[in-house]
């Protein structure tokens, strides 16, 4: 071999060894050491990063090329709403023989892009693209975080680099499990997350119940917030992404920012209505106006718009809205809003969590438990508050109510009483004055106490039929309303019996008109005593009775009617030598109330079971079939 030959050689395999150096040199890094005691280490810490601003470096290579890498410093590396790419590059070495599996579980699923390159010493590369604008099932592990796989032997080295990308915030909350550890882990983390959403699902429920009961507004937009903050953690925790889209990217990048502004237009809403603004501030209600109507546009323009902008915006917008929510009740506590205390302890938490999601997001804090959870530990304590003022709401209301009815009674009686005082004062000296004010006082005290009974006197008059002696129809009606609002709230069946005498126009011909009054009187007193405590029996007009049975299905309803029938049946009627026999017929109808725009329909129902009794003969009980549905759309005019 030549002179020249030989030098060239040496200089090729110099050549190869500084290589080799380079390569060492910018794979060599701290590795964690992994060992049986090892149940999960974060990574975070061990890390080093490099921003890639142009996008321009590739995972097969980052390993290679000669980087200025730094050090992370972090147990989460966080960098705020940044697009750019993040490369980070760590070391893990395996120093047990007995577990040889472990998971890499980044537990952040917001990420546009992640992708994974795995170099061993023997040369072999593992790597996985993972990110949630692929479809769910690309993942290797079917979990709303990104959980990667891991083998490593006894005693192995390997070394990772990260690339990550996203429209939002960038972060690497990176951790290494044993598989067993992870399981226990993301066991307890499923079943708090159940135990909050189930919750939540809960209040939603019970207080849209609650609206429909009391109508209130308030509720409407209160179940609105509860509703969207809901989806909006469901969407952060990467809950909608694994069970609701799973093949759908763009709903998952498009539904946060929608979320987040339906749920400020319910919080802006309902502090408008809740809290009274405009009553307090002409301004602070015209800006919640104006926030409603930008949050209204921002979740139009999100469909169209990138994630990034609409969700700065988004989340701006909510800092916005939150202070000027906060500066409301503020305002309102001061100026002694009854319901301002309840809003601000039910909203400061809510607000608190608020802000350090949103300060996290900008990296102004450091992400960790606390403040990653921040809005649904703040959201789960404002639902709770927020639900028991406005039950106190709700309650100062009907208070306030009752007060002024109190106070107007007692007006009146004083205005009366100071009339009289003028009166005498006018009329007689000061002796004779006390002496006349006592005496009016008497007469006033004795007035009253006559009042009271006259007024007694009335309402039974006016509630009892005078030819009976049993309640009329006007006393049912009230009666019957307030049963079946009952029945719906407590959801109890009620029965509604309609009786008519049979052939009665006979019986006034046969034995006139007074005759027909003894019937009447004989069939309410025993039909009163048959129903007992079971219902309300009436007077419903001419030889028509009608009677209600809360909590009394059509079963029982009818046994009963069939009694009434049969006692009726079997009665002999005397009236002025005469022995007088009279039957009844009787129409039985029986529902669970739903909705009080039914009521009518139900009394229908039993007037036409009454008419099926008469047609097939009469002195017989016949149960109606239909429900009051069916009834109204039979019964519709043509």
């Amino acid at each position: 071999m030549s002179q020249r030959s030989i030098s060239a050689y040496l200089f090729f395999y110099c050549a190869i060894l500084l290589a080799s150096a380079q390569i060492r040199a910018d794979l060599a890094c701290d590795p964690v050491m992994l060992s049986a005691d090892t149940l999960s280490a974060p990574l975070g810490k061990s890390l080093q990063f490099y921003i890639d601003p142009a996008g321009q470096q590739q995972l097969e290579s980052i390993l290679q090329r000669p980087l200025p890498w730094r050090p992370a410093a972090q147990e989460v590396p966080s960098f705020g709403y940044d697009t750019r790419d993040f490369w980070f590059k760590g070391c893990l070495s395996n120093t047990d023989s007995r577990y040889s599996h472990w998971k890499l579980h980044i537990a952040y699923p917001l990420l546009d892009r992640l992708n994974l390159i795995i170099h061993r010493k023997n040369g072999t590369t593992q790597q996985y693209r993972l990110g949630d604008n692929l479809p769910y099932d690309q993942r290797p592990v079917k979990h709303r975080d990104f959980v990667i796989p891991l083998d490593l032997d006894a005693n192995e080295t390997v070394h990772f680099a990260i690339n990550i990308q996203t429209q939002g915030t960038a972060k690497l909350p990176l951790t290494i499990w044993r598989p067993d550890a992870f399981e226990a882990y993301n066991y307890e983390v499923q079943m708090l997350h159940g135990i909050y959403f189930g919750f939540m699902v809960v209040m939603v429920l019970y207080n849209f119940f609650i609206f429909l009961w009391v109508r209130d507004r308030s509720y409407l937009y209160y179940l609105g917030y509860v509703a969207g903050l809901g989806l909006v953690q469901f969407t952060f925790l990467g809950f909608s992404y694994q069970y609701l889209w799973p093949t759908s990217p763009w709903l998952q990048e498009k539904l946060m920012p929608v979320g987040i502004c339906f749920t400020l237009v319910s919080i802006c809403a309902f502090t408008l209505v809740f809290l009274d603004i405009k009553k307090y501030s002409r301004f602070g209600a015209g800006t919640l106006t104006a926030i409603i109507s930008l949050a209204v546009l921002f979740a139009f323009l999100a469909f169209f718009l990138p994630y990034t902008l609409m969700t700065r915006l988004s989340i701006l917008l909510v800092l916005i809205g939150s202070c000027t929510c906060f500066l409301l009740g503020l305002l309102t506590l001061i100026k002694r809003n009854p319901f301002a205390l309840f809003y601000m302890l039910a909203w400061s938490t809510l607000l608190g969590g608020a802000f350090m999601l949103a300060m996290t997001g900008f990296n102004w804090l450091p992400s960790n438990v606390i403040t990653i959870n921040a809005l649904e530990i703040g959201g789960a304590a404002e639902v709770v508050l927020l639900s028991l003022a406005l039950a106190a709401r709700i309650k100062y209301f009907r208070e306030q109510q009752y007060r002024a009815e109190q106070e107007a009674l007692q007006a009146a009686e004083l205005a009366r009483i100071e009339r009289d005082i003028r009166i005498s004062a006018q009329e007689s000296e000061n002796e004779r004055l006390e002496q006349q004010v006592k005496h009016r006082t008497e007469a006033l005290e004795h007035a009253l106490s006559g009042l009271r009974e006259a007024n007694q006197k009335l309402e039974h008059i006016s509630a009892t039929d005078a030819l009976t002696g049993i309640f009329n129809r006007r006393y049912f009606n009230q009666q019957y309303r307030d049963a079946y609002l009952q029945g719906i709230a407590q959801q109890h069946p009620i029965s509604i019996m309609m009786l008519d005498i049979d052939h009665f126009k006979n019986i006034n011909d046969t034995w006139g008109h007074q005759a027909g009054d003894a019937v009447l009187q004989e069939v309410a007193q025993i039909a009163t005593e048959r129903l007992g405590h079971h219902g309300i029996f009436a007077r419903y007009g001419g030889e028509e009775f009608i009677a209600m049975l809360p909590n009394s299905k059509a079963a029982t309803s009818a046994t009963i009617a069939e009694r009434i029938r049969r006692d009726i049946a079997a009665t002999r009627i005397l009236h002025e030598g005469y022995d007088i026999a009279a039957t009844i017929s009787i129409g039985v109808a029986s529902i669970i109330p739903r909705d009080v725009r039914l009521s009518t329909g139900l009394i229908a129902q039993a007037d036409l079971a009454l008419y099926t009794a008469k047609e097939n003969g009469r002195n017989q009980v016949s149960v109606a079939t239909q429900t009051p549905v069916a009834a109204s759309v039979a019964n519709s005019p043509q």
